[in-house]
């Protein structure tokens, strides 16, 4: 359903209500970057930081500039967010490859980081040249059922049943709830359809990865015993 306009005095803004919710899910990111500083500095730890970062960064971007005031900037004020959100996706991708490197050969890893960067590249390239969100849906499915539960569930069967695996694994499955509401554009109305929903859904999914990263040190601890 298209959400209407609505005017700050003399100020227009679209589509007021995803605007808004996009915003709750930077929020949301960039809490769980703040509250995540006194991780263990290692590096899985500071990708999946950069990860809320990013995606915060471009999830407000995408709510001002794509959304409040898509009038104005038109297709390019996607853009930086679209890219920005998929450079995030790949670094939650990269810090579950690097958390299944002690159980897997060097090769397998050095395959999986280029080829990480490279579907990143791909994907950019086609959302770019196309003009088309959908590439950017199809980038953030593969890298979280594909890579990151792909890793999750690698890491369980090899016997490392911890929390931050237990969140990953919710994270995921909310995660494809937001992207089925967004694919099959379940609303209530023109003032919550299904990108306000789908939205909210996203910050419950960064609330959720948040949580699991906390667990993120003593996953380590009991791995290394």
């Amino acid at each position: 359903m298209d959400q209407p306009s609505i005017f700050l005095g003399n100020l227009r803004v679209d589509e007021p209500v995803t605007a808004a919710t996009d915003v709750l899910v930077a929020l949301v990111s960039w809490y769980a970057w703040y509250g995540l500083r006194t991780l263990p500095a290692d590096r899985i730890s500071a990708f999946i930081r950069w990860f809320f970062l990013l995606m915060g960064t471009a999830t407000f971007l995408g709510g001002v500039l794509g959304h409040a005031f898509v009038y104005f900037f038109g297709f390019w004020g996607k853009v930086p967010g679209w890219l920005i959100s998929m450079f995030g996706i790949m670094l939650l991708e990269r810090a579950f490859i690097f958390y299944t490197e002690p159980l897997m050969k060097s090769g397998w890893v050095r395959f999986f980081y280029y080829f990480n960067l490279g579907e990143l590249l791909i994907f950019m390239s086609l959302a770019v040249i196309t003009q088309n969100f959908h590439f950017v849906e199809y980038h953030t499915a593969y890298g979280l059922l594909v890579v990151v539960f792909g890793f999750a569930i690698f890491n369980w069967r090899k016997g490392r049943h911890n929390r931050f695996l237990q969140y990953a694994f919710a994270g995921v499955g909310l995660a494809i709830g937001a992207a089925l509401v967004f694919s099959f554009r379940l609303s209530f109305s023109p003032w919550f359809n299904h990108s306000d929903i789908s939205h909210v859904l996203m910050a419950l999914t960064a609330w959720i990865f948040y949580r699991g990263t906390q667990h993120y040190p003593a996953a380590q601890l009991a791995s290394a015993k």
